[in-house]
């Protein structure tokens, strides 16, 4: 793992951005664990983050009017409401990202690592089988 610069900041910061590689990598200072973890990025997300204007002097990622921000709560939930998501938490997106790497076929070892789950049964918590996959059972 690479160390990251600027961890004691509020938010990702370019120092944790690969856009050649297309990762994400924290250090241990910036996860719930304490361990660090890469993630990859998806080629879209990638893209956008390639087109954001950086701020001369400012290393955060994110700004708003050009100037960092540390609560998004508000902006999240205008969003939700927006969108017409109902009782849509931010925490629910981390279990979409969860089944949707599963739907496209990535192993569980893959998923682990990015997410941080270190055991199979916290993991298999964030797996919700819908009726419409278990169409889809395959049987010999």
């Amino acid at each position: 793992m690479l160390a990251c610069v600027g961890d004691t900041k509020k938010g990702m910061i370019w120092d944790h951005v690969d856009l050649e590689r297309s990762f994400i990598r924290l250090s241990g200072k910036k996860t719930k664990s304490g361990e660090g973890r890469v993630l990859k990025l998806h080629p879209r997300v990638a893209q956008m983050l390639a087109e954001l204007l950086r701020v001369k002097g400012e290393d955060r990622v994110f700004l708003k009017d050009g100037q960092p921000f540390d609560e998004f709560k508000h902006a999240y939930t205008t969003a939700v409401k927006v969108a017409g998501l109902g009782d849509f938490t931010f925490h629910d997106l981390r279990h979409c990202a969860i089944n949707n790497m599963r739907l496209a076929g990535n192993d569980y070892f893959k998923i682990m690592a990015q997410s941080g789950h270190k055991t199979t049964s916290v993991f298999k918590r964030y797996n919700l089988v819908t009726e419409e996959e278990l169409n889809d059972t395959k049987r010999l």
